[in-house]
């Protein structure tokens, strides 16, 4: 019918990221059994979430600082910026050499995703191995959100 028509015609979206939030969790059955649906979003059960973080601070008091600082309207937040803010293009630098640079604009370094590669690395787990960085590239902070000076020459 009609509503087949309208998933064949989501295609022309696939270059787009989107990220849905599902407040039923009989939605998400309804999501998961169809696969052109599934392939262009990601999805995020709130009331799941929710509960996960209820259960970490019942688990442990002073999560509940952490989780504040991350998920509350303010302070910190996990940001994908381009890798100029911290590195020149065809730099060779290790990931411990990258966190030392955002740790001089208040950053942590979580992770990064090479140019053209659709993962992103986080912790990863040689971070004394050498890379060539491009500016191409993307970091993963943490850090307050603030324009980032590029790394001086």
């Amino acid at each position: 019918g009609g509503g087949d028509q309208d998933v064949d015609n989501l295609s022309q979206f696939n270059n787009s990221l989107m990220c849905c939030e599902l407040l039923d969790v009989r939605t998400r059955t309804v999501v998961e059994e169809n696969p052109a649906i599934m392939a262009l979003s990601d999805f995020i059960l709130s009331s799941v979430l929710v509960s996960r973080v209820l259960a970490m601070v019942a688990e442990r008091r002073e999560v509940e600082r952490v989780l504040a600082e991350l998920l509350g309207p303010y302070g910190q937040e996990v940001m994908v910026l381009p890798a100029a803010s911290l590195v020149r293009d065809g730099e060779c630098l290790s990931f411990w050499d990258v966190q030392l640079r955002a740790q001089t604009v208040q950053q942590i370094l979580l992770g990064y995703r090479p140019q053209g590669c659709p993962h992103i690395i986080t912790n990863p787990r040689d971070k004394a191995a050498p890379r060539v960085w491009s500016t191409d590239d993307k970091v993963i902070v943490i850090g307050l959100p603030s324009t980032s000076p590029a790394p001086s020459e």
